[in-house]
C-alpha cells in the first residue's frame, strides 16, 4: 500500500494551501512552496523496513521531526490520492501556523494528509544522455539491479521501456538496444532482470550456474510476476516517465518473462516483445490480454515453443498481435557472443537482428503514439505533385501490356532501384497506383504494372467473380506464361533510363503476391528480393534454380487462404509454402497480424486493417532499404584445408574444419547484408568478432 513516489518530488499539505515540507532547519517544517528550493526537493530511498525520507542529503528521523544522517525508516501509508508519514506508530501532522507535531494516526484527519508532485529538476532537462545504475527494492523485499538510460532533454510524460535480459543478465546486447532506443526516439529505457543482485554477483563470480537462475525464472511464474511489477512501479515512479504508455522488450528469458508481462495486464503497459522467447509450461495467459504482442522468432529455433505455437497462445487470449520468424535463424540471433555456428542451436545472424530491431522500434513508436504511428494511405495532392507519372505500354510477345511509373521530379540524375507494384485479382487500379507513388516518394522507381491484357483487365474489373476466376485460373495454371509476364515487366524497368537494371524488388498484393513469388521462378539476379501483400502462397515455384533473392511474407494470421474454412482446406498452405522455401535454400520472412483477413491493406476491402496496414507497410519499407543498402560483407578466409575438406567432405579431413567452414558459409549466404548503422555495429566492431 505504500505509494510510488517520483524519484525527485515536493510534498505539499492537505490542510494549509501553498505550504510544503522544508527542510533547510533541522526540524522539519511547513514553509510556502517554492519548486526551485533545494530543501523542499526530496527523494524516497527504499529499505525493508520503509523510505528513506532525504533532501539535501540529510534524512528524516524514523521516530522524531529532525533531519539528520540517514538511518533506520519512515513508512509510508496511502489515503485516497494522499499518504501519511508514520514515524514509529505517530504520523506528521500540519498545525495551525504551519507547524509540525507527531500525533496518533488517523486517516480521518486531512492535517495528516500530504501529496507528492514531481519537481521538473532543470539541470537533469539539459544534461546530456545519462547511464546511471540503480539498485530497487522489489515487494518481496529483495534487491534488483538496472540500467537506466535518460535521452537528452527529457521531460514529464516520455514514454518508457523495460529491456528484460537474456540468461546473461544486463550486457553489451541490452545495453546497446536500450542506448539506440533511448537516443534515437527520446524514450526512457531500463535495462534489467529479475535476478536478484546477490545472484547476479554470485553468476558473475562464477559461484553459481546461470542455467539454474534460468530456471528458476522460469518455473517460478509468481515470482517472476512479483518482480516484475515491482520493476514497472519503480518506473512509473521516475518524474518523467508516463505511467500510461509504458512497453517492454526481452531476449530469450526476457522475452519470456515480456510474455508474462503480458499476461499480468498490468495497467500502463501498452506493449510487449519477446525476441527468441517463449511461454514457460504452466504459464496461463487470462481471457484477455491487453497489452500489444509482437513475437520475433527465429524459424529454426528448436529450444523454445515454434512462433506458431505461441501465437495460437495469444490467440486464444485475444491479444492483437503479430509474429514474425526469419529462416535459417535459430536461437539467441541477437546475440553477438552467440558466434556463427547455426548447427549448435545458437548463433547470432545480424540480418535478423537488425530486422528484429527496426520492427521493434517502430512497434514501440505504434503503440506509444495516439492513434498509430504516422501513416498516409492516400498520397496528398502536394505530394503527387512531386512527382513524374508515366502512362506506360510494353509488349510480352504478341500481348500488349499497361502500366504506370512514378518517380521524384527532383530525384537527380543518379539512377535508382525499382521496385515492380503487383496487383490483385482485380486488375491494375488505384491501389496498386498508390503504392508505387509512395514507394517513388521513398527515392525508388515504382512500377505499377499489369499482368493482364487490357480485355482481361476490363473483364476482371467489375463484379464478374467467374471473370475473374477463369483469368485468375489462366496464369496459375500456366507457370511459364506466369513467369513471362513477370520477365515483360521487368526487362521494362531494366530498360527505363531513370532505374538501375542490377537493383530491382517486385511486391504484390493478393493475386499480386502469388506474381512476385512466382518472379522466384525467373532466376534473375537482378531481383535482390520479393515481397507478398495477403498473397497466393501455394503458387507453382519449382524452377527455383539460383537463390540469391530474399523472401518476405505479410500475411492475416486469419485469412482463409491459409486456414480451414468456406475457402477449402488451406492449414497446409503456410506449411507447404515454408517447405519449399527451406527445400530451395531461399531466405524468407513470414510475418502475421492477428484478428486480420484477406485484404487488409486495402480500405475497400471488408477486412481492411489499419493497424497492419501501416506495420505492414513500415516493414516493406525496412525490407526495401535493407535490400539496396550497400553491402558490409566478409572476407572467406578459409584456410586451403579447410576449402578442400568442404568441396569433398568425404576425403580425410579434420571434422572440426569442416564444421567450422560449413558454418562459415552458411554465415556467409544467410547474414551478408549487415549495413554499418546497426545499433550492435559499435559492439561487434570493436569486439573480438570484427574479422
Amino acid at each position: 500500500s505504500c505509494p510510488v513516489a517520483p524519484e525527485l518530488f515536493q510534498v505539499s499539505s492537505s490542510k494549509f494551501s501553498n505550504a510544503c515540507l522544508d527542510a533547510s532547519a533541522k526540524r522539519l517544517a511547513l514553509r510556502q512552496c517554492d519548486p526551485n528550493s533545494p530543501t523542499q526537493s526530496w527523494r524516497a530511498i527504499p529499505t525493508a523496513e520503509g523510505v528513506q525520507l532525504m533532501s539535501g542529503g540529510r534524512c528524516l528521523s524514523s521516530s522524531s521531526l529532525t533531519l539528520g544522517p540517514c538511518s533506520g525508516a519512515v513508512k509510508l501509508h496511502r489515503h485516497v490520492a494522499a499518504f501519511m508519514f508514520d514515524l514509529q506508530g505517530k504520523c506528521v501532522n500540519a498545525k495551525t501556523g504551519n507547524r509540525l507535531n507527531l500525533v496518533n494516526c488517523n486517516a480521518k484527519f486531512r492535517k495528516q494528509h500530504f501529496f507528492m508532485a514531481p519537481v521538473v529538476d532543470t539541470a537533469a532537462e539539459q544534461q546530456e544522455y545519462s547511464r546511471t545504475e540503480h539498485e530497487f527494492l522489489t515487494s518481496d523485499g529483495q534487491k534488483v539491479v538496472g540500467v537506466l538510460d535518460v535521452p537528452k532533454g527529457a521531460k514529464a510524460n516520455t514514454p518508457a521501456i523495460v529491456i528484460a535480459a537474456d540468461g546473461s543478465h544486463v550486457d553489451e546486447l541490452e545495453l546497446s538496444w536500450a542506448k539506440s532506443l533511448s537516443q534515437k526516439n527520446g524514450w526512457i529505457v531500463l535495462s534489467t532482470s529479475p535476478w536478484t543482485v546477490q545472484e547476479a554477483a554470485a553468476v558473475k563470480a562464477g559461484e553459481m550456474s546461470r542455467m539454474i537462475l534460468v530456471r528458476k525464472y522460469t518455473t517460478d511464474l509468481s515470482l517472476v510476476a512479483t518482480r516484475f511489477r515491482s520493476i514497472i512501479d519503480w518506473l512509473k515512479g521516475h518524474r518523467f516517465v508516463d505511467s500510461t504508455r509504458i512497453a517492454g522488450a526481452g531476449f530469450c528469458l526476457g522475452g519470456h518473462n515480456m510474455l508474462e508481462l503480458a499476461n499480468l495486464n498490468v495497467p500502463g503497459v501498452v506493449g510487449v516483445v519477446s525476441i527468441h522467447g517463449f511461454f514457460a509450461p504452466g504459464s496461463k495467459s487470462p481471457a484477455r490480454i491487453n497489452a500489444k504482442v509482437l513475437v520475433l522468432h527465429g524459424a529454426d529455433d528448436q529450444k523454445k515453443d515454434l512462433v506458431d505455437n505461441i501465437a495460437a497462445r495469444l490467440d486464444a487470449a485475444k491479444a492483437v498481435f503479430e509474429t514474425t520468424k526469419f529462416a535459417n535463424v535459430v536461437h539467441s540471433y541477437t546475440n553477438p557472443n552467440a558466434g556463427y555456428d547455426a548447427s549448435s542451436g545458437s548463433a547470432y545472424n545480424p540480418y535478423a537482428a537488425d530486422r528484429a530491431y527496426r520492427s521493434t522500434e517502430h512497434f514501440f513508436l505504434d503503440v506509444f503514439t495516439p492513434g498509430g504511428a504516422p501513416y498516409q494511405y492516400q498520397v496528398s495532392e502536394a505530394d503527387r505533385a512531386k512527382l513524374v507519372e508515366e502512362v506506360v505500354s510494353y509488349q510480352d510477345g504478341e500481348d500488349e501490356l499497361f502500366g504506370y511509373v512514378y518517380y521524384l521530379k527532383d530525384g537527380g540524375n543518379d539512377q535508382k532501384p525499382g521496385v515492380v507494384v503487383s496487383h490483385a485479382w482485380g486488375g491494375l487500379h488505384e491501389h496498386e497506383q498508390n503504392v508505387a507513388q509512395r514507394l517513388a516518394l521513398q527515392g525508388y522507381i515504382g512500377f505499377a504494372h499489369s499482368v493482364f491484357t487490357k480485355n482481361e483487365a476490363q473483364r476482371a474489373g467489375g463484379y464478374n467473380f467467374m471473370a475473374k476466376i477463369q483469368i485468375v485460373s489462366k496464369y496459375s495454371s500456366d507457370i511459364p506464361l506466369y513467369s513471362g509476364r513477370m520477365k515483360a515487366a521487368l526487362d521494362f524497368l531494366k530498360s527505363h533510363d531513370k532505374v538501375d537494371a542490377t537493383r530491382l524488388a517486385v511486391g504484390g498484393y493478393c493475386f499480386g503476391g502469388g506474381s512476385s513469388l512466382v518472379t522466384l521462378n525467373l532466376n534473375d539476379p537482378a531481383v535482390l528480393g520479393v515481397a507478398s501483400f495477403h498473397g497466393s502462397l501455394n503458387t507453382n515455384m519449382k524452377s527455383i534454380e539460383n537463390p540469391t533473392a530474399r523472401v518476405l511474407v505479410l500475411h492475416g494470421n486469419d485469412d482463409d487462404n491459409i486456414n480451414d474454412g468456406p475457402r477449402g482446406d488451406n492449414s497446409m498452405v503456410q506449411s507447404e509454402f515454408e517447405k519449399v522455401m527451406n527445400d530451395n535454400n531461399m531466405n524468407w520472412e513470414l510475418t502475421k497480424y492477428a484478428s486480420t483477413g484477406h485484404g487488409f491493406t486495402e480500405p475497400s476491402s471488408v477486412d481492411y486493417n489499419i493497424l497492419a496496414d501501416r506495420r505492414s507497410f513500415k516493414t516493406y519499407l525496412d525490407f526495401l532499404e535493407k535490400l539496396f543498402a550497400p553491402r558490409v560483407c566478409f572476407a572467406n578466409k578459409c584456410s586451403a584445408a579447410a576449402s578442400e575438406a568442404f568441396q569433398n567432405q568425404s576425403a580425410p579431413a579434420d571434422q572440426a574444419v569442416v564444421q567450422q567452414t560449413v558454418a562459415a558459409t552458411t554465415f556467409l549466404r544467410t547474414a551478408c547484408t549487415t549495413a554499418i548503422d546497426h545499433p550492435l555495429w559499435h559492439y561487434v566492431a570493436r569486439g573480438p568478432r570484427r574479422e
